[in-house]
């Protein structure tokens, strides 16, 4: 007989674990810390002396025990320090992934997830193996099952996650994504916090790019070691933000969206102290103006170059580029921080 049953209402069931609540906080506090182990676990720690957010059972050290064995934090006994795992790196991105994207309105047929139900995409034939995450609308069950008879025999038919195979699929509607986030101090001027959202911005998207797309080679190569970089900056990492930058090469200034690795290449040599570097990349997006005509890193270049030739001596130099950053941005909005900024810098060099 179909009827309903009714029970006392638990507020605790189905809810989080007290390491999953913690974990939720603790990604939270890497992305304001620029993953920062030891930042992180010391704010926790104020935290929870404040709000009382672990008790006798279950404290701050079980919680990083949980962490170390569940594989997001690992020790190097070598150098006596601990350090968060490509898992943890991967779990922040997603994170970013579902802030930005899960709280879309339901709207006209996307791609992009949300926690509204709607249409998928075209299928292609392409496969690829099963990861983590995949929709089961996604498995190719024909081709699934024909790798469970090879790899187990068909006598004793066994299916496992190994077997599983993905089909690709094609968007209906080609989209490009760009993004340009000011990761000068611009964005932390009067005690706002403008980089953390812009952080998180660009996580969310570095995670849609390696997830989604990762056979292009114009966004893996390009976009997405341009968009790691600019956060590697942020974080303090000049050297490894270089290198990510090493594989756009061949590929940058050759039409107008390729310009911003060189930029960002020129900001972390500019961050990193390396002045006359940092000339030569901001130099080469200035002599390829034809390029990016309308485009803000064709100013931006400008400014970078100005900041360089100061920080090698050439006062000169960095005057009349200046003089030429303002002359092209002589029309915008005086309350602009980076212009601001701009201004008080050029002041000092008088």
């Amino acid at each position: 007989m179909i009827g309903h049953h009714f029970k006392k209402f638990d507020p605790n069931d189905g809810a989080k674990s007290r390491f999953e609540q913690l974990l939720d906080m603790f990604m939270q506090l890497l992305t304001y810390t620029n993953g920062e182990l030891s930042e992180a676990l010391s704010w926790m720690n104020e935290l929870d002396k404040k709000f009382e957010l672990t008790d006798d059972e279950y404290g701050i050290g079980d919680f990083i025990e949980d962490l170390k064995d569940k594989g997001y934090i690992t020790e190097d006994n070598q150098l006596g320090e601990i350090k968060i795992t490509p898992k943890t790196e991967q779990g922040i991105r997603k994170r970013s992934l579902e802030e930005i994207f899960g709280k879309l309105k339901k709207t006209k047929q996307g791609d992009h997830h949300s926690f509204k139900p709607g249409q998928g995409d075209e299928l292609n034939p392409e496969s690829r193996p099963f990861r983590f995450g995949d929709m089961i609308e996604q498995i190719d069950f024909t081709e699934s099952i024909r790798n469970a008879q090879i790899n187990h025999g068909i006598e004793s038919f066994n299916m496992q996650e190994d077997d599983l195979s993905i089909r690709e699929t094609d968007f209906k509607a080609q989209t490009s994504t760009v993004l340009m986030i000011d990761i000068s101090h611009s964005m932390i001027l009067y005690g706002e916090d403008r980089i953390t959202p812009a952080k998180k911005v660009a996580m969310a998207l570095s995670e849609l790019i390696t997830t989604r797309y990762p056979k292009d080679t114009l966004v893996n190569t390009t976009w997405l070691p341009t968009i790691q970089a600019a956060l590697e900056i942020n974080r303090g990492n000049t050297e490894q933000a270089i290198q990510l930058l090493q594989a756009a090469r061949q590929f940058e200034l050759e039409w107008l969206g390729r310009a911003w690795p060189v930029y960002v290449r020129g900001l972390a040599y500019l961050r990193g102290g390396a002045g006359a570097e940092a000339m030569a990349e901001f130099q080469k997006i200035i002599d390829h103006r034809g390029l990016v005509p309308i485009y803000a890193s064709y100013p931006l270049a400008q400014l970078g170059l100005a900041r360089a030739a100061a920080l090698t001596g050439d006062t000169a130099k960095s005057r009349k580029a200046y003089e030429d950053f303002f002359a092209l941005w002589k029309d915008a909005d005086p309350d602009i921080p980076i212009l601001i900024e701009a201004k008080k810098q050029y002041d000092k060099l008088r």
